[in-house]
């Protein structure tokens, strides 16, 4: 005869039920709680990716507009805007350098690397070409630039960049972050202000 002692009893079934909705409610609450985590350091990255394009962008733009005209022949203007193309013109290792800054829309590409961006939205590379050189791309990911003088010594300049990707978190403009970063340069040659 077997002797069946009271401690070795097992699980029921509705024990074993209970225990597994309770494992499967933790388990989806941590992948929810991770996923979240996830998106906002992604956005978090987006907006800091962002700033930086920005402002690397108007920095190399406003450094060299800074020495527009320096030991020019005289007549010759320093600096060019048409729409939003920009010539910067100095001396240094020709009698008249010039450095263009201009637009160029992505390629298809391009834009094939940039999954859900709607038709109607153009984005562009920033490119820099020394004096008649090839055109480089210096910066990419760029939704508008503007150059406004503002007197005879002074021009502002507007970055506008947008994200690389879609943030679903995000509502404006089809989850496509955009942040603009301006600046008003002084073109020290020309500082007529003073």
């Amino acid at each position: 005869m077997k002797h069946f002692s009271l401690g070795t009893r097992g699980f029921t079934l509705i024990e074993v039920i209970i225990g597994a909705l309770i494992s499967v409610t933790v388990i989806s609450g941590g992948l929810n709680f991770y996923s979240n985590m996830h998106g906002a350091v992604l956005s978090q990255i987006d907006i800091s990716e962002l700033q930086h394009r920005g402002r690397t962008t108007l920095d190399e733009i406003s450094r060299n507009l800074r020495t527009a005209g320096f030991r020019l022949p005289a007549g010759h203007p320093p600096y060019e805007i048409t729409g939003d193309s920009l010539v910067v013109y100095g001396r240094g290792t020709q009698p008249v350098d010039t450095i263009h800054y201009f637009l160029e829309e992505f390629t298809a590409a391009e834009y094939a690397l940039v999954p859900g961006l709607p038709d109607s939205t153009s984005v562009y590379n920033l490119m820099k070409k020394v004096n008649g050189g090839l055109a480089d791309v210096y910066s990419d990911y760029i939704f508008s630039i503007d150059y406004v003088p503002v007197n005879g010594w002074q021009v502002a300049i507007m970055v506008t960049t947008i994200a690389a990707r879609v943030d679903r978190t995000y509502a404006m403009n089809n989850g496509f972050r955009t942040t603009s970063i301006g600046q008003v340069v002084d073109i020290r040659n020309l500082n007529l202000g003073t």
